[in-house]
């Protein structure tokens, strides 16, 4: 059986067996967009009029080459893409209307350009891991080395990660900083650490002639690499080799191990090589070992002059506040000032930082001191003078208990003799005179720690008002003590 398609060209029927004598014009054939193969062969059935057009051309009134426009209203399909009269709206990713050759068709942009900028590259600085740290100046890029071109397959092929876009700079110490595509058109920061090394002028270093070329947490050896830091229990020649930065001799005496403090190696003190501690006697101690010093007179300082080797001290941890061993306390000497500590541990009343004052001296030591403080300074405790008890005279024309009854008021009446204020005492109207003290009650002149202001003439002295006339009254005791700490 032979099958026969129809077509009508311009009213005329043929009936046909698969194969054309002749091409049809475009619009001159109707078709059905629904129907399968309704067109000859390199014809397609156009919906906007169901009649068969050449392919590459446009069911444009009908007319089969190219039409140029300037606005929608131009074309039969209303799509004025690029100039010309195109069978779709065009509006893809490096597409265009106006391809040499295809022009009023949608075709893909030719590989390696891109005249619409759809492969245009983007700049992003944001915090990357942490963020930048600009250097002086700021920061230099230059976005459009990551800018790409049309791939001829409606997309656009970029600059991959390797390509630069910006300055190389060090963000910190030990990261560097750069600028790089990310393959998708964006230049945009990243940030690298630095192994061991510090970071140089955009670059980690690579060798070093001291530790400050190295991160924290190395070292600089004699090989000139930056190396880390061992960890206590671990061997080492200097404590610059530590993480710790303590590097002691070990129990055995036999070589240097890091450890968690210094110690006090003077008294007998090592770090033990299984745990990187200092041993304190019997204790192993998370933070280090100190002495605690005997509190022999039970006034909760230690005696200064304690060791291991003389029994009046032991080793404890730090942090303890004290520590107690064959019925006394040891306490350690854990402030700037000394302030736990004691000069003389055979009297409560002498210790550092003690603030009263005694007129006998120490118990100890030979010859008697009056320090009680510890401060290696006797400082008496008791006001001297240079004299005795003083009256300002009065040498204006108004008379105490006359027209001015308040002669403390008076401007006049504030002479200074011999370095100190008198007007606040009146004679009332003895002559004129105001009389008054020399300020807080003391000696007349020095006085040793512990020697009575009689026995060198000076005795401890109160001032009172003139009495009558000019001279001013005291009350005195020659056997009072001058007292010291």
């Amino acid at each position: 059986m032979v099958h026969f398609r129809t077509y009508l060209f311009a009213g005329v029927v043929l009936g046909l067996s698969g194969c054309f004598s002749a091409s049809p014009a475009d619009g001159t054939v109707k078709c059905d967009p629904a129907a399968t193969r309704t067109c000859p062969q390199d014809y397609y059935c156009a919906t906007q009029t169901s009649t068969c057009f050449r392919t590459g051309h446009t069911p444009d009134a009908g007319v089969s080459t190219p039409k140029t426009c300037s606005a929608p209203a131009d074309c039969a399909g209303g799509n004025c893409v690029d100039g010309f009269c195109c069978n779709t709206a065009c509006k893809g990713v490096c597409e265009a209307c106006n391809i040499q050759g295809s022009q009023g068709t949608c075709s893909p942009i030719p590989t390696n350009t891109d005249p619409d900028k759809d492969c245009a590259a983007q700049l992003q600085v944001s915090n990357a891991d942490g963020g930048l740290n600009s250097p002086p100046g700021g920061v230099f890029t230059s976005a459009g080395a990551c800018a790409g071109t049309c791939s001829g397959q409606r997309s656009c092929t970029f600059p991959g990660t390797t390509t630069s876009c910006g300055q190389v700079f060090c963000n910190d110490a030990a990261t560097v900083a750069t600028f790089s595509c990310d393959g998708n058109g964006t230049c945009q920061p990243q940030l690298a650490k630095c192994s061991d090394y510090k970071c140089d002028i955009g670059a980690c270093k690579t060798t070093c002639t001291m530790d400050a070329d190295c991160q924290t947490t190395d070292y600089c050896n004699a090989s000139m690499k930056c190396v880390p830091k061992a960890i206590n229990g671990q061997a080492c020649t200097m404590p610059n080799q530590c993480n710790s930065g303590n590097c002691v001799a070990n129990t055995a005496g036999t070589a240097k191990l890091c450890c968690n403090s210094q110690c006090d190696t003077a008294n007998s003190m090592q770090c033990d090589v299984t745990v990187g501690t200092c041993t304190c006697g019997t204790l192993s101690c998370a933070n280090g070992c100190q002495l605690f010093y005997v509190d022999a007179d039970g006034d909760g300082h230690g005696d200064q002059s304690g060791t291991l080797t003389n029994g009046r001290a032991v080793a404890g941890c730090v942090g303890m506040s004290s520590l107690a061993a064959g019925g006394k306390n040891y306490f350690p000497d854990d402030m700037p000032n000394k302030g736990h500590l004691d000069c003389d541990d055979n009297d409560a009343n002498v210790y550092y930082g003690q603030t009263g004052y005694f007129s006998i001296p120490r118990l100890h030591p030979n010859p008697l001191s009056y320090d009680y403080d510890c401060d290696g300074v006797e400082s008496k405790g008791l006001q001297e003078y240079t004299h005795g008890c003083l009256a300002c005279a009065y040498f204006g024309t108004v008379m105490c208990g006359g027209a001015n009854p308040t002669c403390s008021t008076d401007p006049n009446f504030n002479f200074n003799v011999s370095g100190f204020n008198c007007g606040f005492s009146c004679n009332n109207g003895k002559g004129g005179f105001a009389c008054c003290g020399f300020g807080p009650d003391g000696f007349t002149g020095a006085v040793a720690c512990g020697e009575a202001g009689g026995t060198s003439g000076h005795p401890w002295t109160h001032c009172t008002d003139c009495p009558s006339g000019n001279t001013p009254g005291a009350q005195t005791d020659a056997n009072k003590k001058q007292s010291c700490h």
